[in-house]
């Protein structure tokens, strides 16, 4: 509820994450960019069934958003990192998000801790009880939050917020991390946290 202004979803799927903000900020403009137009229609049709404001939906890839710079308030990226190949693409999504982000707005973004052993063996074991992981390539990737906040920072924001999802003692074993990140020129700012570098 605290997102005003423009608001962009890089990876919204289905729309099951853009319907939850819509309700939650009603008078938001809201974005959401998707490669898949099977996923887009279903979004739209979901909007639409909960007779939510229109969402504005595009066919295009995170890591080359169709808009001008410095467009948005905030960007959010979930539930986008596992499907993922590499870090070389995570940065490229990663500096898209800067680019389109307006200076003092905000960035959110989800991936899952490469450091979670039962992440790991579940992954490992997923083309043994998923065919569909197997015949659409799905990378499932996990990722180390150094690495992530590092690009983070190398992208020009500074950690405002952050929570380790399913945590139950370790915090650095936690299968998922959210970071919510301020462009610099924002106020109030926490620097990146990152472990000693040896």
């Amino acid at each position: 509820s605290q997102y005003k202004g423009r608001i962009l979803e890089a990876g919204c799927g289905e729309g099951l994450f853009l319907s939850q903000f819509l309700r939650a900020n009603p008078r938001t403009d809201v974005y959401g960019i998707d490669t898949m137009s099977l996923s887009l229609g279903k979004a739209r049709e979901r909007i639409a069934k909960e007779s939510l404001k229109a969402a504005k939906l595009i066919n295009a890839r995170a890591d080359m958003l169709p808009f001008k710079n410095a467009s948005f308030d905030a960007v959010i990226c979930a539930n986008v990192l596992l499907c993922v190949d590499s870090l070389t693409s995570v940065k490229a999504i990663i500096q898209e998000m800067s680019r389109v982000c307006k200076t003092q707005g905000k960035v959110v973004i989800e991936f899952r801790n490469r450091r979670n052993p039962f992440l790991w063996l579940k992954y490992r074991l997923a083309k043994y009880y998923d065919h569909t992981i197997v015949e659409q390539k799905h990378p499932l990737s996990t990722f180390l939050r150094e690495d992530i906040l590092r690009m983070l920072q190398g992208a020009g924001f500074h950690i405002v917020k952050e929570k380790s999802i399913d945590s139950v003692m370790i915090k650095a074993l936690a299968p998922i991390f959210i970071i919510e990140a301020g462009k610099k020129g924002s106020e109030s700012f926490l620097p990146l946290s990152l472990p000693n570098q040896k």
